[in-house]
């Protein structure tokens, strides 16, 4: 039974790890595309795309990017309290958007 509940584990993230470049979610996110994507994923994100539906577009899942400008940003101990320059934050927000 452990031995299943780990497997579980390890094929999710392989799927959805945020923290592994070779996941699928990281190569969508990476890559903008994949090729035969798992059927886990395609499930998530028709349910996400539900809930961006249902809530007139506040919920978009394709924050990530500008997550990860303000989580590296902020992560440092010189941070500007004012947060990321303008420049940096356009950038990311040109990769936010659920289509």
């Amino acid at each position: 039974m452990i031995a299943a509940c780990v497997a579980e584990a390890r094929r999710l993230e392989a799927v959805f790890s945020l923290c592994r470049p070779d996941s699928a979610l990281c190569r969508l996110n990476r890559d903008a595309t994949l090729e035969a994507p798992p059927a886990d994923l395609l499930r998530l994100l028709s349910e996400c795309r539900e809930m961006h539906d249902l809530t007139s577009g506040a919920f978009d899942p394709t924050v990530q990017q500008l997550w990860n400008l303000y989580a590296s940003h902020f992560s440092r101990a010189d941070a500007d309290p004012a947060g990321p320059g303008s420049a940096r934050i356009a950038a990311a927000l040109a990769h936010v958007g659920w289509k």
